[in-house]
Protein backbone atom coordinates (compact mmCIF):
# COMPACT_ATOMS: atom_id res chain seq x y z
CA UNK A 1 0.00 0.00 0.00
CA UNK A 2 1.42 3.63 -0.86
CA UNK A 3 0.33 6.24 1.99
CA UNK A 4 0.28 9.90 1.87
CA UNK A 5 -0.14 12.51 4.26
CA UNK A 6 -2.60 10.10 5.84
CA UNK A 7 -3.54 9.09 9.43
CA UNK A 8 -4.64 5.67 10.26
CA UNK A 9 -6.46 5.09 13.40
CA UNK A 10 -6.51 1.24 14.08
CA UNK A 11 -8.26 -1.11 13.80
CA UNK A 12 -8.33 -0.62 9.55
CA UNK A 13 -7.10 -3.52 6.97
CA UNK A 14 -5.53 -1.84 4.08
CA UNK A 15 -5.34 -4.32 1.07
CA UNK A 16 -2.37 -4.86 -1.31
CA UNK A 17 -1.39 -2.11 -3.66
CA UNK A 18 -4.17 0.40 -2.01
CA UNK A 19 -3.31 3.67 -2.42
CA UNK A 20 -4.04 6.32 0.73
CA UNK A 21 -3.70 9.58 0.13
CA UNK A 22 -4.91 13.11 1.91
CA UNK A 23 -6.96 10.79 4.18
CA UNK A 24 -8.37 10.07 7.60
CA UNK A 25 -9.14 6.44 8.13
CA UNK A 26 -10.18 4.38 11.11
CA UNK A 27 -11.04 3.30 12.78
CA UNK A 28 -12.60 0.06 12.22
CA UNK A 29 -12.32 0.60 8.17
CA UNK A 30 -11.14 -2.01 5.99
CA UNK A 31 -9.77 -0.78 2.10
CA UNK A 32 -9.88 -3.88 -0.63
CA UNK A 33 -6.93 -4.33 -2.91
CA UNK A 34 -6.05 -1.94 -5.73
CA UNK A 35 -8.55 0.91 -4.12
CA UNK A 36 -7.60 4.49 -3.93
CA UNK A 37 -8.95 6.88 -1.11
CA UNK A 38 -7.72 10.59 -1.41
CA UNK A 39 -8.94 14.23 0.56
CA UNK A 40 -11.23 11.81 2.81
CA UNK A 41 -12.74 10.83 6.20
CA UNK A 42 -13.57 7.03 6.56
CA UNK A 43 -14.88 5.53 9.77
CA UNK A 44 -16.81 2.34 10.47
CA UNK A 45 -16.35 1.68 6.88
CA UNK A 46 -15.70 -0.99 4.46
CA UNK A 47 -14.63 -0.77 0.85
CA UNK A 48 -14.42 -3.41 -1.61
CA UNK A 49 -11.72 -3.82 -4.20
CA UNK A 50 -10.56 -2.29 -7.34
CA UNK A 51 -12.68 1.25 -6.06
CA UNK A 52 -12.18 5.02 -6.09
CA UNK A 53 -13.26 7.25 -3.41
CA UNK A 54 -12.55 11.20 -3.82
CA UNK A 55 -13.94 14.21 -1.39
CA UNK A 56 -15.89 11.83 0.74
CA UNK A 57 -16.94 11.85 4.49
CA UNK A 58 -17.84 8.06 5.16
CA UNK A 59 -19.22 6.81 7.97
CA UNK A 60 -20.84 3.33 8.77
CA UNK A 61 -20.71 2.40 5.11
CA UNK A 62 -20.38 -0.22 2.59
CA UNK A 63 -18.86 0.44 -1.05
CA UNK A 64 -18.42 -2.46 -3.22
CA UNK A 65 -15.96 -4.27 -5.92
CA UNK A 66 -14.94 -1.72 -8.60
CA UNK A 67 -16.92 1.60 -8.02
CA UNK A 68 -16.34 5.08 -8.50
CA UNK A 69 -17.25 7.42 -5.50
CA UNK A 70 -16.68 11.58 -5.79
CA UNK A 71 -18.33 12.93 -1.75
CA UNK A 72 -19.33 16.59 -1.48
CA UNK A 73 -17.07 16.59 1.61
CA UNK A 74 -20.81 16.27 4.06
CA UNK A 75 -20.79 13.71 6.34
CA UNK A 76 -23.18 10.55 4.77
CA UNK A 77 -23.75 6.93 5.37
CA UNK A 78 -23.87 4.98 2.05
CA UNK A 79 -24.98 1.48 0.76
CA UNK A 80 -23.29 1.12 -2.64
CA UNK A 81 -23.37 -2.15 -4.78
CA UNK A 82 -20.47 -2.96 -7.01
CA UNK A 83 -19.80 -1.48 -10.38
CA UNK A 84 -21.33 1.46 -9.85
CA UNK A 85 -20.29 4.71 -10.52
CA UNK A 86 -21.46 8.28 -8.36
CA UNK A 87 -20.27 11.69 -8.98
Amino acid sequence: ALIESSEIIEPCFIGDNAVIKNAKIGPHVAVGHNTTVSNSTIIKTIIQNESSIVDAKLNNSMIGNQVIFKGNKTQQEVSIGDFSSIK
